[in-house]
């Protein structure tokens, strides 16, 4: 879906330097590299949010796996998981907790739904 678009980065050399991306961006969730073109799109959306669609033969999708171990700071002291990948360090709240446009379902945080899913 177009809205979960983070960004499309253009002459990214292979798609484990778009995987990097991705994994260095704490919002994205999934990424596209298209190998002909050396353009690679992050997304938000997890691997679960909707469905995937390759638009292209020469399109390699990849995914961040997320785990519930990830997630074990969840409600932690905010200094826990300053510089945590999967969670927020919230200085207000004095907790640690799930990113903007997340929400944690019991074990982890999961991307916010489209209009019409369930949570």
């Amino acid at each position: 879906n177009i809205i979960e678009t983070l960004s499309n980065l253009q002459d990214i050399p292979t798609v484990l330097r778009c995987a990097i991306l991705c994994f260095n961006h704490f919002q994205c969730r999934t990424f596209d590299f298209d190998t002909s073109s050396g353009i690679c799109r992050l997304y938000q959306g997890s691997v679960d949010t909707g469905s995937l669609m390759v638009t292209s033969l020469t399109s390699i999708v990849g995914w961040i796996q997320i785990d519930p171990s990830q997630y074990q700071l969840f409600n932690a002291s905010y200094q826990q998981c300053a510089d945590h990948r999967f969670l927020l360090s919230n200085a207000v709240s004095g907790r640690c907790q799930c990113p903007s446009q997340t929400f944690w379902n019991g074990s982890i945080c999961v991307n916010q739904r489209f209009v019409g899913q369930s949570c």
